[in-house]
């Protein structure tokens, strides 16, 4: 099989890139020289380089708009008459009974699945209750004699030292 040359290893890399991925861009949306350097195995890629092989190659490229202008009958509607609107007006009404019926299912689904969460809540409750006041007092207890002992071993290592400095200075 034949080697690529390295425009074929640049483009297959350029082509890699992915146009979210804001780590392949620079902040001039042109592409990151090591990042595709790093991945077409072209290690002394330079910008200039890639700007010449690809000139026109940037995370979002222009695309060119055409304007297609058509011409369009002008449409006069017919005078509504009362039928017409009362048409509307039934074809409205059954939409709103139809919405009504959807909002009404949800609410029951929303209902059901609310009595879900409340039974797993108890089931969780039940498994791991909280903690009885009396083991709260205890662990703020053992807590307060914990910081207490610690506070008094360091009042005593600094004792102890500004003693040795009063020794040492006589």
């Amino acid at each position: 099989m034949e080697e690529l040359s390295d425009m074929e290893k640049v483009q297959e890399a350029l082509d890699l890139l992915d146009i979210d991925e804001k780590e392949h861009w620079t902040t001039e949306d042109l592409p990151r020289i090591e990042v595709v350097a790093g991945l077409s195995g072209v290690l002394d890629l330079k910008r200039d380089t890639l700007t010449k092989m690809f000139p026109d190659f940037v995370r979002y490229p222009k695309v060119e708009t055409v304007t297609v202008v058509e011409e369009v009958e002008e449409v006069v509607p017919e005078p509504t008459s009362r039928e017409t609107y009362e048409g509307i007006n039934a074809e409205l009404e059954a939409r709103i009974g139809e919405l009504n019926q959807e909002r009404e299912a949800l609410r029951v689904q929303i209902e059901a699945l609310q009595g879900q969460v409340d039974a797993n809540v108890q089931t969780i409750v039940k498994e791991f209750p909280p903690p009885s006041a009396a083991v709260v007092q205890r662990q703020y207890a053992q807590n307060q004699l914990k910081r207490a002992t610690e506070a008094a071993e360091k009042q005593a290592v600094i004792q102890a030292i500004a003693q040795k400095v009063i020794n040492d200075s006589k």
